[in-house]
């Protein structure tokens, strides 16, 4: 079973609060940022090589670090890094693809950031 931890620092996402009354256009730029923090991360953690693509099943964790104000965990946007990882990580955010996910929300005021945990289920 392998696993990949990405850590975007420095990152307060966005809340669903706000996700929640953003037009499409707006969803699909955030979800585009999302995918270039990812991309970007990645090819730092794999020296500008493609990251393998997970073949089976995977459970996708994310705990965000805030400094100050966090919000519920179920106010992180878990959603807009699922689907910035399509293509890059998994195949799909389906079913097929994704059993699980899960938000925690953490505090610590020197070093905020989003860790995201991608972690292949045994077959």
């Amino acid at each position: 079973m392998s696993e990949i931890t990405i850590i975007l620092n420095d990152l307060r996402p966005v809340s669903w609060n706000v996700l929640k009354r953003m037009h499409r256009g707006a969803w699909a730029s955030e979800v585009e940022t999302a995918k270039m923090l990812v991309l970007s991360e990645l090819r730092q953690m794999y020296n500008g090589d493609q990251p393998p693509i997970f073949s089976h099943i995977v459970d996708i964790s994310i705990v965000c670090y805030f400094d100050k104000r966090p919000y519920d965990s179920s106010n992180i946007p878990l959603k807009l890094y699922e689907d910035g990882l399509i293509g890059l990580l998994i195949k799909d955010d389906s079913i097929k693809y994704v059993r699980k996910t899960c938000t925690e929300a953490r505090i610590d005021r020197k070093k905020p950031r989003l860790e995201i945990t991608i972690t292949e289920v045994a077959q």
